[in-house]
């Protein structure tokens, strides 16, 4: 029960809502800097590893994996910053929530895009391509 109110705690209005809390001072937030940190260097080198690809398909997913991952680990650098520095109203918690919720609702939209709709142009590629094979 004590973990459980912990965690309501972090959703709480007064925790949210407040302007000032000070740098972070558990390991965790260390571990949160260095996880973006890599994701940046990981698609970077994804990026240009890539680059040799001849598969339009696979390009455009990475290209919106590599804007996805690219933005909000800045974001969320420049957000750990600010907590760190002690910045009045933009080290308020709200802002790293707002920031994951965007985050989550954006790779939903890259997940659907790599899992939906590329199977869906691949297939009409094919299909497209067998009709032209016959005709003259």
């Amino acid at each position: 029960m004590g973990v459980f109110m912990q965690v309501m705690n972090l959703f709480s209005p007064d925790y949210l809502f407040q302007r000032n809390l000070g740098p972070f001072t558990s390991n965790l937030a260390w571990f949160f800097l260095g996880l973006l940190g890599l994701g940046l260097l990981v698609t970077l080198w994804l990026r240009f590893k890539v680059a040799k690809n001849k598969d339009i398909f696979t390009k455009k997913v990475l290209k919106r994996f590599f804007t996805l991952v690219w933005t909000m680990g800045w974001v969320g650098i420049v957000l750990w910053t600010f907590r760190q520095v002690n910045a009045q109203y933009l080290s308020a918690p709200i802002l790293l929530l707002i920031w994951a919720l965007i985050s989550a609702f954006w790779l939903v939209f890259v997940l659907r895009y790599w899992l939906k709709i590329v199977p869906d142009r691949r297939k009409r590629l094919a299909l497209e391509t067998s009709r032209k094979q016959y005709l003259p």
